[in-house]
């Protein structure tokens, strides 16, 4: 068991999370281990999750009794596989998203690939709806991918990594814990890119579910969802001009841009 997976659930439509696990327990790279973080989850998510554990010995449940927010969560799960000797590489997944079946074993064998100071590889991805029908057209994409082949040094400008990632657990004890809810790992990655390189893969390895009820997306329509994007943003970006020495400036919401991108025939490494 080499890769380890934190998944962070507070309360999920229950298809949509009996497709998310039923998508990682079908991949064709099998030597993993799934860290279930249950945020003060509801009794059926709960158990949803518990039905999973008890078919397969590679899930693992962690409960929190009252919810305290992704980053929380996800220090939880990752700080239980830093633990395990045997994982090297890391990842996590909402609870509402699906890997397709070579998720795993593509990001795993393009980190292998990937020179020593490659700390994170990450590749296409693909919007669905509610339905889990394809969202955008081809030209959406395009401009998106062309924004995903970016230096790592556009980091500041665009959030371009998506939530198609793989990244070695030695490069993530350096960096430390999430934090900056709800920008945790947009601020994460700024943080990562300080002391590595970066690797895009052009495969499409997941379908990311675009605003479903309980996605980050949806909280940050409210006035108050709004507000509390904007400070933790502002704070990881001046956080990460003064780290490295760059006069900060405030951005909007608007400015901020969050890609997704779809297959190119190049691998880029920044």
């Amino acid at each position: 068991m080499d890769i380890g997976i934190v998944m962070p659930i507070y309360n999920q439509v229950p298809a949509y999370l009996r497709l998310a696990l039923q998508s990682i327990l079908s991949q064709n790279y099998r030597h993993f281990r799934l860290i279930i973080v249950l945020d003060g989850a509801n009794r059926p998510t709960q158990q949803i999750a518990q039905h999973f554990a008890k078919r397969d010995p590679r899930v693992s449940i962690l409960r929190k009794a009252k919810n305290q927010g992704i980053a929380s969560a996800l220090n939880d799960g990752f700080t239980f596989l830093n633990k395990m000797p045997s994982i090297r590489y890391l990842t996590w997944v909402s609870s509402d998203n699906i890997y397709y079946p070579s998720f795993l074993r593509t990001l795993r064998q393009g980190m292998i690939k990937a020179p020593a100071k490659v700390g994170l590889v990450y590749s296409s991805y693909r919007y669905i709806d509610a339905k889990g029908k394809p969202m955008y057209s081809p030209a959406f994409y395009q401009q998106l991918r062309q924004r995903q082949r970016l230096h790592k040094r556009h980091l500041l400008q665009h959030c371009f990594i998506g939530a198609s990632f793989l990244y070695r657990k030695a490069v993530a004890q350096k960096v430390g814990k999430y934090r900056l809810t709800p920008v945790e790992d947009y601020d994460y990655w700024l943080r990562m890119s300080e002391i590595c390189d970066i690797r895009y893969l052009s495969p499409v390895l997941m379908a990311y579910r675009h605003r479903s009820p309980q996605s980050v997306s949806t909280e940050l329509e409210s006035p108050e969802g709004k507000i509390r994007f904007q400070r933790a943003l502002q704070r990881a970006l001046r956080e990460a001009r003064n780290r490295r020495g760059i006069a900060h400036h405030e951005i909007s919401q608007g400015e901020m841009q969050v890609e997704a991108t779809l297959p190119s025939e190049d691998n880029k490494t920044m």
